[in-house]
Order: C-alpha cells, then sequence, then structure tokens
C-alpha cells in the first residue's frame, strides 16, 4: 500500500464519513425540531392524536422523532462509522462480522441522535430568544 494510500484509508475517509454523520445529525436535529415544534403543523398534530394516540404523542417528543429520523436518514444515506475495520483480526473471517453490522448502524444512528439532541437544543433556545 502506497503511502497515498494508506493516508486516505487511515484519516481521510473516517473523517469524511464522521463529517457525514455530524452533517445528517444536524439535519435530525433540524427536521426533528420542525416536525415536533413548528405552529404550521398544529393542525396535523391534532389529527394525528385523534387517530393514533402513539404517533401523536410521539411528534410531541423532539428526543423520539430524532431517534425515527435519525433512522430514515441512515437507511437512505447508509453512513456507518464503525465497520469491519475496527474490530480484532480474528473477527474478519467470522459469521459474528457479519451479525455485527446492524449494530455498527445502531451506534450511527445513537451518534446522530446525540448531534441532533444538542442540534435542536441550541436551535430551539435561540428561537425563543427571537420570539420572546
Amino acid at each position: 500500500m502506497s503511502d497515498c494510500t494508506g493516508l486516505y484509508v487511515n484519516w481521510v475517509e473516517p473523517l469524511t464519513i464522521f463529517y457525514h454523520v455530524i452533517v445528517l445529525g444536524i439535519a435530525t436535529g433540524a427536521i426533528s425540531l420542525f416536525l415536533t415544534k413548528s405552529t404550521l403543523l398544529n393542525g396535523f398534530h391534532e389529527w394525528l392524536e385523534k387517530k393514533s394516540p402513539f404517533f401523536g404523542e410521539m411528534l410531541n417528543c423532539p428526543w423520539c422523532t430524532s431517534h425515527w429520523v435519525a433512522g430514515f436518514l441512515t437507511l437512505v444515506y447508509q453512513p456507518l462509522l464503525l465497520d469491519w475495520g475496527w474490530r480484532p483480526a480474528w473477527l474478519y473471517t467470522s459469521w459474528l462480522n457479519y451479525a455485527l453490522v446492524p449494530v455498527d448502524y445502531l451506534v450511527t444512528i445513537f451518534v446522530m441522535v446525540g448531534v441532533a439532541v444538542l442540534t435542536a437544543g441550541a436551535m430551539y433556545r435561540a428561537i425563543k430568544v427571537l420570539v420572546g
């Protein structure tokens, strides 16, 4: 492996994936905040609470909604923070390596939710200050 290839594989690619997860986490926070707190959706919230109390309650909670939004964005964009390269060498040829892929995606989703909560909280506080 040349020096440039090693640099890319060891540094550039992981940082690019981390950047994508951060951007998707910020988008998750903004989408979740819009879905749960926007007055534009008040009519939809009232209708949904009558039709399905579970989903109506879920759309009142930015934390709950951010999990679903992060899961959806992960399905669409498929970022993967941790993959087989982070595991011990003995797992490379094991069936367990493939069984852990859903766990890798769950880790990515929860990192996105963590970023989303920080983003949504900062945005919500800024909006409350502006609106009064």
